[in-house]
């Protein structure tokens, strides 16, 4: 560094200090900024309104126009700062910093056996298709995160019939939807937004959503894409705003068949063939279809196996046809466990050996499911299945370096990255995307670990001489999150700032984790189903 100062000119140094001071004094009155917009925020909230106030936006984004765009500055590039900077007093605001969490687990071989945690995202689109078709429906054991309640709510407030108590979700399909001339508000969810999106398009209406997080600054083209299709348009309600609040405006006539084009986003892709077979316009019939590139293809299989006995489901590679005539639909259908959850339970062994064993169906047959078995057999981990049960344990050959690989599926890159911390040295992680290997990259700095990237991998070199110092760190996932409290299970002294980012995905996880090695969440339901499941037939996944 001191050779490339050398080598500048005067000005250029002097240039580059100016500059440097500069954008500390920007940093320092965005802090402001957000600290005094967040106050405010939070003010809105506490009163049971949106986290956004429009009006106050569309006068701050006059002083906007008036001070840079009006002056010659790009509209667009001055719209993408301007959204940027209110991103983070709200952000902020929905951020809780009065609560830390010292991640301390006790120590030994690992015991689990309960109930795992069903699809979150399978249950959200159960909750849709029991709203639009008007039926009955209960999901036992589903888990009781933020976004279910968000889309329960929401559901309720068009005429939807939800409700819950500690064991179950359940609609009594005594609804009849409206969402004409009605205010929405969708929470930060994207699936729930689609999903409700696409059930009022079903019908003509006017109404308007609201939301809060990412949704604020969510592009909403992918859906205008296809609103024509759907025989509806978008109406944004903040001037230049790319993402919520805005207004649909349907007239329920949709096409027979519609085109999903690239950049489509896998939830908006769930949602559309959940919801679309119940417009009153729909054909017999409704097909969708993608190109061959589409990176979600095989997401879509989530959809088809779900629909395919209750609604006539045909696939091919390019598409689904849904069939209209609909039969009856199960009050209580059979979920599967969830791939990505499931999957940090089962890897617990790669820490502190012992066994975990988790009742339901793991879905080997969804790429998610195939991702997750075939990341945890590279780690040295043993699954086996059983009637309703998934056993995982670590194997004796365990001592040679390999390599971790999870590509494509984003949610369960962390978990490769803690499996990296388990596993022999030497053993290398594939991060083909430059994004991740920076993350990776700067969680194991902070936690004290050497690591080399080297030609798409991530590999691990020596521990610091630190690792008895306590860290806090910001867990930027609930993912991430998960991932941190496998590894204190290795590297002690972890203080994590954001716990309650992992509570509104996964509420049962911290009791779990406190219980460890044999916590007894849910035993009554394991000891029930004990017998059963001893007596079947066990078989061994290979992961090649």
């Amino acid at each position: 560094m001191a050779k490339k100062n050398k080598d500048r000119s005067p000005s250029e140094t002097t240039s580059s200090q100016s500059l440097e001071q500069l954008d500390k004094e920007v940093i320092r009155l965005l802090e402001k900024r957000a600290r005094l917009l967040g106050r405010s925020a939070r003010g809105r909230q506490e009163r049971q309104q949106s986290l956004v106030d429009p009006n106050r936006e569309k006068s701050l984004w006059k002083t906007w126009l008036r001070e840079l765009v009006e002056k010659g500055y790009e509209e667009k590039a001055v719209r993408a700062i301007f959204n940027g900077a209110n991103a983070l007093a709200y952000d902020a605001a929905e951020t809780r910093t009065d609560w830390s969490f010292a991640l301390r687990p006790q120590t030994g071989p690992v015991r689990v056996d309960l109930p795992g945690p069903l699809d979150i995202r399978l249950t959200r689109m159960w909750l849709a298709l029991a709203a639009l078709s008007g039926s009955r429906l209960t999901i036992p054991g589903a888990v009781h995160n933020d976004a279910a309640f968000e889309l329960m709510k929401a559901f309720n407030q068009v005429g939807a019939t939800f409700s819950w108590d500690k064991s179950s979700l359940s609609h009594d399909g005594a609804s009849s939807l409206d969402f004409n001339r009605k205010p929405i508000f969708v929470g930060q969810n994207s699936l729930n937004f689609y999903l409700l999106a696409l059930a009022a398009a079903r019908e003509p209406c006017s109404c308007k959503f609201t939301g809060s997080g990412v949704l604020k600054f969510m592009s909403m083209k992918p859906l205008s894409d296809i609103a024509p299709d759907l025989g509806a348009r978008l109406v944004p309600l903040l001037p230049g705003g790319s993402g919520l609040p805005l207004r649909l405006e349907a007239s329920g006539e949709v096409a027979g068949s519609i085109h999903l084009p690239g950049e489509t986003p896998l939830e908006l892709g769930l949602a559309l063939a959940v919801a679309a077979p119940f417009s009153s316009g729909t054909p017999e019939e409704i097909h969708i279809a993608w190109s061959p590139a589409w990176r979600h293809a095989q997401g879509m299989e989530r959809a088809a196996s779900m629909l395919e006995s209750h609604l006539g489901v045909r696939r091919t590679d390019t598409g689904l046809s849904i069939s209209a005539n609909r039969a009856a639909l199960p009050e209580s259908p059979d979920l599967p466990l969830d791939p990505f959850l499931s999957a940090y339970l089962l890897g617990l062994p790669a820490f502190a050996g012992g066994v975990v064993r988790l009742q339901g169906r793991f879905p080997d047959w969804l790429p998610e499911g195939r991702a997750a078995l075939s990341l945890l057999g590279q780690a040295g981990l043993s699954i086996e299945f059983s009637d309703q049960v998934v056993t995982s344990t670590l194997t004796e050959d365990r001592l040679s370096p390999t390599e971790l690989d999870c590509s494509g599926q984003a949610d369960l890159f962390p978990l490769g990255v803690a499996l990296l911390v388990s596993c022999p040295q030497g053993t290398a992680l594939r991060t083909p995307e430059a994004e991740q290997r920076d993350a990776a990259e700067e969680l194991l700095q902070t936690l004290g670990y050497e690591s080399r990237p080297n030609d798409g991998t991530l590999a691990l070199g020596r521990e610091h001489t630190g690792r008895g110092q306590e860290v806090s760190i910001y867990g930027h996932t609930p993912f991430w999150i998960l991932a941190l409290a496998l590894i204190a299970l290795r590297r002690p002294h972890i203080v994590l700032k954001n716990p309650g980012d992992l509570t509104d995905l996964w509420p049962q996880f911290w009791s779990i984790y406190k219980g460890l090695p044999a916590p007894q969440i849910g035993q009554k339901q394991a000891n029930e189903t004990k017998g059963a499941d001893n007596v079947s037939k066990r078989r061994r996944r290979i992961v090649e």
